[in-house]
């Protein structure tokens, strides 16, 4: 399915997810015989996961918070899963009760049987997103829904944003976890009031995170004004409940029109606890958005005058660093120095921040010199490998050096590892012990600035 994918009293939420495969990364799967109570949905299905079936006769389970009012009503969350999983996959790992303790929660099934494994699965076109459509009606006639966010891992998370293509009045909001776009997925004008979310491990190895790289950028070039992509350094395909809460806190807090939803959000990405780890740039964007709501209290203004401020201090103080680190070397050379490694994260992390803009305004030049290497330089390093790898070798060290930014660049490393150790006889004499060092300068920048980094940004005070 990857291969589809694109190149380059407060109110309560309801949520749908969608996830992944049933192995490896995955998450943990029930035994195939658990099941939960059957329980038909309803005002009083609260306080516990349920199992039920749609009007079509697809299971689903779903979770309904005590403090759910009929009155007020709540956001909906739905889950979608990948492959070779289903509809239990979701509060295997996202616990009911602790995550989106606000919102009802469901998890639905796949919409096609596969002939080749049995297993039902969300897939590309206008049939399976009708299928689920049909389904959040019916889930929308229970309750009384405010908002509605979908959230996928995986193959779920291809699938969530062809939905909110296909379906744009139905969801405000799509998380898409180790997943990016299928090349059928509708980028339009109307769907501009969604909130766009990418979460992605760099150490994927299902869905490399290049491919949410891409498709942040695809939502841009169509004019999006609401796309966050949080890159989570070092984890490979799993889920991740806390930081998947945080992308469905971010589109809530960039599209309700309750402030005290929207500081609701702003308390979620504001928790410091090591498993939640803090998302500058999404904290950022709703502490900005919080402070200039009109009906806003005076107090919650300052709550999210207080956010914004303690991100943008550490911002300056992460570049300060950047720039005491780099002395009068240029970013277009890798040195061995760490600010590679602080560069590369506070790029992605900042991304949005005054502090982390002004940085980048700085050096409008050379990141611009690293963005052509990158485009310029991965095409034809990659046509070069298998007919010419010498020449490719010194295409794909001018690609680590100048184009450092290049989101495959874990994956160029290692071909250009295996492209020396198997052609040093024929290459000039002086040019493995060049490539050795622009390597070695590689992964020590980046290794030595991720530490200081993460010193850096634990100084973060909310």
């Amino acid at each position: 399915m990857h291969s589809m994918a694109r190149p380059s009293g407060l109110a309560l939420n309801c949520f749908v997810l969608l996830s992944g495969v049933a192995n490896g990364g995955y998450g943990r799967v029930r035994g195939v015989d658990e099941r939960r109570e059957q329980k038909a949905p309803g005002n009083k299905s609260v306080g516990a996961a349920y199992e039920w079936k749609s009007e079509s006769g697809a299971p689903y389970e779903y979770f309904v918070p005590k403090s759910y009012d009929a009155d007020n009503g709540a956001n909906l969350t739905v889950v979608l899963h990948g492959n070779g999983l289903d509809y239990r996959w979701t509060f295997w790992n996202h616990p009911p009760g602790e995550f989106r303790p606000d919102d009802i929660v469901v998890s639905l099934e796949g919409t096609e049987k596969l002939q080749s494994t049995g297993a039902f699965e969300f897939m590309a076109g206008r049939d399976s997103c009708t299928k689920v459509h049909e389904i959040l009606d019916e889930l929308k006639a229970q309750w009384k829904v405010r908002q509605t966010f979908l959230y996928g891992h995986s193959q779920g998370s291809f699938f969530v944003f062809e939905y909110a293509g296909e379906y744009p009045k139905d969801v405000n909001g799509v998380v898409g976890h180790a997943g990016a776009l299928w090349m059928s997925s509708k980028l339009a004008k109307a769907n501009h009031g969604q909130a766009i979310a990418f979460l992605h491990g760099t150490e994927d190895a299902n869905v490399q995170w290049a491919q949410s790289v891409d498709g942040r950028v695809a939502f841009r070039e169509a004019d999006y004004p609401l796309v966050h992509l949080r890159t989570l350094w070092g984890w490979p395909h799993a889920p991740n409940w806390p930081q998947a809460e945080n992308q469905l806190a971010w589109c809530e807090g960039m599209t309700s029109d309750d402030p005290a939803r929207v500081a609701a959000s702003l308390a979620t990405l504001s928790d410091q606890k090591p498993e939640r780890a803090v998302d500058p740039a999404a904290l950022y964007a709703v502490a900005a958005r919080l402070e200039t709501l009109a009906a806003a209290t005076t107090a919650q203004k300052a709550a999210a005058s207080k956010a914004k401020l303690a991100v943008d201090r550490t911002a300056t103080a992460i570049a300060a660093a950047i720039e005491k680190s780099l002395g009068k070397e240029k970013l277009t050379k890798v040195s061995g120095a760490p600010w590679l490694g602080m560069a590369l994260r506070f790029l992605e992390d900042f991304d949005g921040v005054a502090a982390c803009a002004a940085w980048s305004k700085k050096h409008t030049s050379e990141l611009a010199a690293i963005e052509k290497v990158t485009k310029d330089g991965a095409r034809e390093f990659w046509q070069k490998v298998e007919k010419e790898p010498a020449e490719a070798l010194k295409l794909g060290v001018d690609l680590i050096e100048g184009g450092w930014r290049n989101p495959w660049i874990g994956d160029l490393v290692r071909r250009v590892e295996e492209l020396l150790a198997a052609n040093t006889a024929k290459l000039p004499k002086k040019e493995p012990a060049r490539i050795a060092a622009v390597l070695a300068n590689w992964k020590k920048g980046r290794e030595e600035g991720f530490e200081h980094y993460e010193k850096l940004l634990k100084a973060l005070d909310l």
